[in-house]
């Protein structure tokens, strides 16, 4: 008999929350985190900005140096989800090819790629660092949606308009879509 033990999720998997800078992705995983939490689900919030404060400080922002952040997140997402938690990473991700290569490190079923849709013109008026303007201005260098693209998935599992949908309808379509695929609908 296959029990679910204390601190088990009952479906773990990998919601990978990509945007560009600014579109909400950070304040969505926390949330989505928190509401998880409530209906006695562990989860664990990788966010990308942390993460470069920490495993990921040696890291630029070069194509590779980014492809290398969107790995190193993906491993850390993929050793949670075989603990049986549910992992919510919030990090721009701004090349498909890497995004695939890290759904392509799960188990089928196991990684819900969220596109956090807002248009840049909103990120940048979100933007409390400044960095959209310093960005538009040259002051910045290689900011995504600037002077570096940004791809935007094809076919994700999710997509959030979060310059229209407000933050608590946006955990909302998250937290039912867990409550779909942990029922086996989705």
């Amino acid at each position: 008999m296959n029990e679910l033990r204390l601190g088990e999720a009952s479906f773990p998997c990998c919601y990978w929350l990509t945007g560009l800078p600014g579109s909400g992705k950070s304040t969505l995983a926390i949330g989505f985190a928190d509401a998880m939490r409530e209906i006695g689900e562990p989860c664990l919030v990788l966010d990308g900005d942390e993460a470069r404060k920490g495993f990921c400080c040696d890291l630029g922002y070069s194509a590779r140096d980014r492809s290398e952040n969107v790995r190193r997140l993906g491993e850390v997402a993929k050793i949670g989800v075989q603990s049986k938690i549910i992992v919510v990473v919030a990090a721009i991700s701004p090349y498909a090819k890497d995004r695939l290569q890290v759904r392509e490190r799960f188990v089928a079923g196991r990684y819900i790629e969220v596109f956090i849709n807002a248009s840049a013109s909103v990120c940048g008026r979100r933007d409390v660092k400044g960095h959209w303007a310093a960005a538009k201005s040259g002051n910045l260098r290689n900011f995504t949606g600037v002077d570096d693209p940004y791809e935007e998935p094809i076919a994700p599992s999710i997509e959030i308009f979060s310059d229209i949908a407000t933050v608590s309808e946006s955990i909302n379509l998250l937290f039912e879509h867990y409550q779909r695929l942990k029922s086996g609908i989705c």
